[in-house]
Parts: structure tokens; C-alpha cells; sequence
């Protein structure tokens, strides 16, 4: 990434502007991290193609990233997800998606969507797809990593990439059921069918 990308990358975190870059990778940005602060996300622009992110070490063994995707190209239809664990044994996070900003670090009411992410090993990624459908922006999304992730390898790693406008289709994608955290019997009602029916598996 040239020189004058990382600076308006730097702009960006400070005043909330938004990247403009094709692809955007956390380990290019000022502390090689996004935001993990709930109401000051780092802000993805809509010709931001693909996002790289991922797992960081912290004193608290625990890691979040806040994203806003303030809007999407014309023709975007979906946001695919590509999940990794490089030399990692066991990996995995919780992913929440709202419209609306986020008001707390545990904010799960209203969602768009939510999905686990658990059992990522190396050299067995996964992946998934989330249906733009009706959304158009802004789209925050919550990565709550699994502080065990860094019992083996570097953390869980993901590509976020933006399908459509003419581009070409993925792998076929089908429904999936989407595993709920521990108290997701209490948060069930707050998901809602359609942020459920939203987040769909790839076939391998």
C-alpha cells in the first residue's frame, strides 16, 4: 500500500472519514489494528472492495474490531466472508450486525444478524456469506474474538469481500442455521428471522 494511502488511512481513525482504498488491511494502519472502541468503528468507504483483519493480543487475552461499512457500490449484493487460522489449532468469534451504531461492547438488541464462529484450524478455513438485501448502509459490524484462539498459532485471521457489481458469483450459498452464544435463548427474539436467514453457509 503506497505512502498515501496509509495517511488517509490515518485520517480515517482519527476523524471518522472514510478509507478509500481497494483493499484495506488492518496490518497497514497505525497500530496494525481496527478500532476495538464499540462507538468509534473504523469507517470502510464503499469503494473499499476487501477488508483484512483479525486477531489481536491483548493484556485482557481478549480482542474486539468494530467496523462501519458507510455504504456499498451499486450492485453490491452481498458480503463474503473467508475465516483462517494460521498454524492455529482452535479459533472462532462472535459476529454482530447491526443498522445502527452500537451502544454498548454488549449491544445484541436490535441485530440484522449474528453468527459463531468456532473450530477454525489451519489449513481449514471457513466461509460465509451475508445478504445485503434491503441494507444499503451503514452496516456496523461487532467481532467479538475467543481469547483461547491464542493457545496455538497468530489468531484467527478474515477477508471481507464485496460480491456483485458485475462481478462474479461465488460458490453456490445455502440457508444455514446460526449457533446462538450461551445466552442465546434470552437473545433469539432480538435476532429475528430475517437477520438469521441473512447469514448463509458456503457449500464446500
Amino acid at each position: 500500500m503506497t505512502t498515501k494511502i496509509l495517511l488517509v488511512a490515518a485520517v480515517a481513525l482519527a476523524t471518522g472519514a472514510p478509507v478509500a482504498a481497494a483493499t484495506l488491511d488492518e496490518r497497514t494502519l497505525p497500530g496494525s489494528d481496527f478500532s476495538d472502541v464499540f462507538d468509534r468503528p473504523t469507517v470502510i468507504g464503499a469503494d473499499v472492495q476487501t477488508v483484512l483483519g483479525g486477531q489481536q493480543f491483548t493484556l485482557m487475552g481478549t480482542d474486539s474490531d468494530y467496523l462501519m461499512f458507510e455504504g456499498f457500490a451499486d450492485g453490491v449484493e452481498r458480503l463474503d466472508f473467508r475465516i483462517t487460522n494460521p498454524l492455529g489449532g482452535w479459533g472462532g468469534f462472535n459476529l454482530r450486525f447491526k443498522d445502527s451504531p452500537f451502544t454498548s461492547a454488549h449491544d445484541w438488541w436490535p441485530l440484522v444478524g449474528h453468527v459463531e464462529v468456532s473450530r477454525v484450524i489451519d489449513g481449514a478455513p471457513q466461509e460465509f456469506s451475508f445478504d445485503l438485501s434491503g441494507i444499503t448502509g451503514p452496516l456496523y459490524l461487532a467481532f467479538d474474538f475467543f481469547s483461547a484462539d491464542f493457545t496455538s498459532g497468530s489468531g484467527v485471521r478474515y477477508e471481507i469481500t464485496q460480491v456483485g457489481g458485475g462481478g462474479t458469483r461465488g460458490p453456490e450459498i445455502m440457508p444455514s442455521a446460526i449457533p446462538l452464544p450461551p445466552a442465546g435463548g434470552l437473545m433469539l427474539a432480538g435476532l429475528g428471522l430475517l437477520g438469521l436467514m441473512r447469514i448463509r453457509k458456503r457449500r464446500g
